[in-house]
């Protein structure tokens, strides 16, 4: 479990702001990847720090390690927009077809909440503004079309057999431009009917730690700052800090696991969001070499 001072770190960390020569414009949308091919992890370690020099030898020795840790051959670089924490979580859920927590387990569960909350105004859910990169006029529709299309495309990969299911994701989020940005709204969403759900249960015994230092920030005392400070600014102009990462997983279901390159040798090198040990949650691997720029890696199995 990490300790408060982490946490209060984790507060603090800069967002996955990504590489923003990748995000030029709205225009240029149809001629972005956001998932990159499988490559092997040592090769791309190699290729991304080749020089001769103890900064280079660190992070190709840090790569060496995640493959000999994790298990895993093979690296996918996701795009380095503002979505990119988020994409790079819901690309390993659904690429291991690994199902939703059951308070949010259908659209129908997902949907019903929206429709109550819309209705309370404490929550301001009628400001979502889809980082500005969907068309719409009626915010509670739209808010509708997102879930579907998340949890439609969800479901057809439950169906899928594993070998089928990776290279659907990629084709999927890089043929569509506009499903890649519904689902990463839907992904949103369900992070803000989670908080509103833990805001309203404060009480609770198994009220999770991290959510302390959520309600703490001056951006974010309630679900309705989140929403405005926080949520509305991913994936327009801001990623998610890291604290946000696992409210993230916590609202999937899932334990969102980080080697952070950077801090290879140290004792945070590997990151849980969250740390949870009293949940059995299915696991996601990401990996970061600055803690703002996600890619995945892929266990072998």
């Amino acid at each position: 479990m990490a300790t408060s001072s982490e946490f209060e770190d984790l507060c603090t960390t800069p967002r996955d702001t990504g590489r923003k020569d990748l995000e030029k414009g709205r225009d240029e949308e149809k001629n972005v990847i956001n998932v990159g091919p499988q490559q092997n992890i040592q090769e791309y370690g190699k290729t991304r720090w080749p020089r001769d020099n103890p900064v280079s030898q660190k992070y190709r020795e840090a790569y060496d390690f995640v493959q000999q840790t994790f298990s895993c051959t093979y690296i996918r670089v996701i795009r380095g927009d503002n979505y990119c924490g988020i994409r790079s979580c819901i690309v390993q859920l659904l690429i291991n077809g690994i199902a939703i927590k059951q308070e949010f387990a259908t659209a129908e569960i997902v949907k019903n909440l929206l429709n109550q909350y819309l209705e309370e105004p404490e929550w301001e859910l009628k400001r979502w503004s889809f980082a500005r990169r969907l068309n719409y006029t009626d915010v509670k529709e739209m808010l509708f079309s997102c879930i579907d299309e998340f949890y439609s495309q969800h479901n057809l990969a439950l169906e899928m057999d594993k070998t089928e299911r990776e290279d659907w994701v990629e084709d999927l989020l890089n043929r569509e431009p506009i499903v890649d940005i519904k689902i990463m709204e839907a992904a949103k969403l369900l992070m803000l009917l989670d908080i509103i759900d833990v805001y309203k249960n404060q009480q609770a015994v198994d009220y999770p730690f991290f959510v302390q230092f959520i309600f703490a920030r001056d951006t974010s005392h309630t679900p309705a700052d989140l929403l405005r400070n926080i949520l509305n600014a991913v994936g327009d102009n801001d990623g998610l800090e890291q604290i946000d990462m696992c409210l993230l997983g916590h609202a999937l279901g899932v334990q969102i696991t980080v080697p952070r390159l950077y801090r290879y040798g140290r004792e945070d090198f590997i990151l849980k969001f969250p740390d949870l040990p009293d949940k059995n949650w299915d696991k996601v691997y990401l990996i970061t070499e600055d803690d703002r720029h996600y890619n995945i890696i892929l266990k072998d199995n």
